[in-house]
């Protein structure tokens, strides 16, 4: 596997086992990602009152408050069960059009276990509707094609988004009541820094919310070297100082000519850091000020080159089980190359002095039988000769048997041919 040099982000998954990942910069010569056996969380979704099923209610987890989860779709008889589950503490989580619920305890899954039983009891929800509009100005209005809208209750800490549709439309489908904030995003466009909250009532939708966005303001310019070159490929963000709004800022990479555009942009003031994975040493972050509507220019220089690194290789080795590990990295053809052999271990064993019998096994600490201040000798096992049965061994004893002399008989004489030797 190939990957640019840099930190890379690698993850596996198969089938019986919790999906991993690791960070490994590169190049490197090895890289691991540990796998532990699947914990799997189980149970049914019905309605209040009644205790009916719920069909294709979304059913969510996640961990410890974390918003990487998962989440499955329950059966005709409400029944949900999701697998590849690292251990740890759930509450799962049912919604769908105009629904909304959550187990009524949180469940401990342990490393390789299985809970079944999960009863998640759902109860009617608000649903809010809306457009998110851009405003060209003179009357002048359009559709957002593309972003999302998020609404967020800091009391009751409920949240949720959807994507915004090409016709710029929006459904949120179950909402629990309370004040809600509202927060946008389009592509290429400068949302509100603040819009009216939302109020949600009890058994009341909210329809026909219009959301306005502007033109966004740019901020481009040319990222080149402490000689003039263009430097493409590096990574260009600007994060807004008063930190207002649902995505207070933007990023974008250069191109091969070195330029950069940042669009979207709010009016005000920006900081703009620049980076290139393991290539060369970050500038001093630069401070733009654009106007709403506006355009700013802004190059940024790095400072020098790092000398270039060899490349490495991860060796292939055939895995326990079956999986795909994708990486963030671009990925291409390299050439294999293997480690170099480890030494063979070399086993020893312990000899006492004086004793014959080898002690049985016995529960941690002292045995009777211990034999304390007795002088230990760390010897390696003899090695044992060629079989005697075998041709090698039979003339290596006829070697041995030759020069090895033949007792003789009390008062036998001593051949001529014998004395002549």
């Amino acid at each position: 596997m190939w990957s640019a040099p840099g930190l890379a982000h690698l993850s596996a998954h198969a089938d019986g086992y919790a999906p991993g990942d690791s960070d490994v910069p590169a190049p490197t010569a090895r890289a691991q990602i540990h796998l532990t056996p699947e914990s799997s969380l189980s149970g049914t979704v019905v309605t209040a009152g009644d205790a009916r099923p719920v069909d294709g209610a979304i059913v969510a987890v996640a961990l410890d408050d974390n918003e990487l989860g998962a989440s499955v779709r329950s059966d005709a008889q409400g029944r949900f069960r999701m697998t590849r589950l690292v251990p740890g503490r759930y509450q799962p989580d049912a919604s769908g059009d105009g629904y909304r619920g959550e187990a009524g305890e949180s469940v401990l899954l342990g490393l390789g276990q299985s809970v079944d039983g999960v009863a998640i009891v759902v109860h009617p929800a608000s649903r809010v509707r809306g457009t998110v509009v851009i405003d060209r100005g003179g009357g002048k209005v359009e559709p957002c094609p593309r972003g999302a809208v998020m609404l967020a209750d800091a009391a009751s800490r409920a949240r949720a988004t959807d994507s915004i549709e090409l016709d710029g439309t929006f459904a949120i489908l179950s909402l629990v009541p309370g004040r809600y904030e509202v927060r946008v995003r389009c592509n290429g466009h400068a949302a509100q820094q603040q819009y009216p909250p939302v109020e949600v009532a009890a058994g009341t939708d909210v329809a026909d919310l219009i959301l306005t966005v502007t033109p966004g303001a740019v901020i481009t310019g040319t990222a080149r070297t402490a000689t003039g070159a263009p430097f493409g490929d590096a990574w260009v963000s600007a994060r807004a100082t008063d930190e207002g709004g649902f995505f207070p800022g933007a990023f974008a990479r250069s191109g091969d000519d070195g330029v950069y555009r940042l669009t979207g942009l709010r009016g005000g003031t920006y900081e703009l850091e620049a980076s290139v994975n393991g290539q060369v040493d970050a500038p001093p972050p630069l401070t733009v000020t654009v106007a709403p509507g506006g355009v700013a220019t802004a190059d940024i220089v790095f400072p020098r080159r790092r000398p270039p690194t060899s490349t490495s290789t991860i060796p292939r080795r055939r895995p326990l089980v079956s999986g795909h590990v994708p990486t963030c990295a671009p990925v291409a053809s390299h050439r294999h190359r293997e480690l170099p052999r480890q030494r063979p271990e070399v086993r020893t064993r312990a000899h006492v002095s004086g004793r014959v019998d080898a002690p049985a096994a016995h529960s941690p600490g002292p045995a009777p039988s211990d034999r304390r201040g007795r002088r230990a000798a760390l010897r390696r096992p003899r090695r044992r000769g060629p079989d005697l049965g075998s041709a090698a061994g039979r003339a290596r004893r006829r070697h041995r048997d030759r020069r090895r002399p033949r007792p003789r008989a009390a008062g036998a004489a001593t051949s001529p041919a014998s004395t002549s030797r």
